[in-house]
């Protein structure tokens, strides 16, 4: 996640963080995002290491899997009505996959591994918001994540 081959694609990764980490980040708050893009990041890059196998001498460089992990929490945030459409994002998704695909020496299992880590882990600690009744009788308005217990 930390070791880019060359300055175009250290760039290219930095954009695609930048556009993706500000919307995760707005629903998630600094620590969540930092959190699904850590996971992302090692999920992405465990699935390609497995799917390549023991004997291969393939080396995987960049942040994409992380990315694509906040991706996928993107998807999940639109899911949860957090201000963008599902659709939207998964379009958003496929374009970049179709490019990347044709651009090729891209690592597939990475962006596989980080979309899934991505989806549970925007799903386990993204922002949830649920009614609850305060002491007082009243409603309010919570951020209840589904494994918040676990921050």
């Amino acid at each position: 996640m930390f070791l880019h081959s060359n300055v175009e694609h250290l760039l290219s990764n930095l954009c695609a963080l930048y556009n993706h980490g500000c919307h995760v980040e707005e629903g998630h708050g600094w620590w969540r995002t930092l959190l699904v893009y850590v996971l992302s990041g090692i999920g992405g890059n465990f699935l390609a290491a497995y799917m390549e196998g023991p004997a291969s001498n393939i080396v995987a460089v960049g942040a994409s899997g992380a990315i694509c992990g906040l991706e996928a929490a993107r998807v999940v945030d639109a899911v949860r009505h957090l201000g963008a459409r599902p659709e939207e994002v998964l379009r958003d998704i496929v374009i970049r996959e179709v490019l990347n695909k044709r651009l090729g020496n891209i690592d597939v299992h990475g962006h596989v591994g980080g979309y899934l880590t991505g989806f549970v882990a925007g799903a386990a600690f993204g922002r949830r918001l649920v009614l609850e009744r305060d002491a007082k009788g009243g409603l309010r308005v919570v951020d209840r994540p589904l494994l918040g217990f676990l921050l």
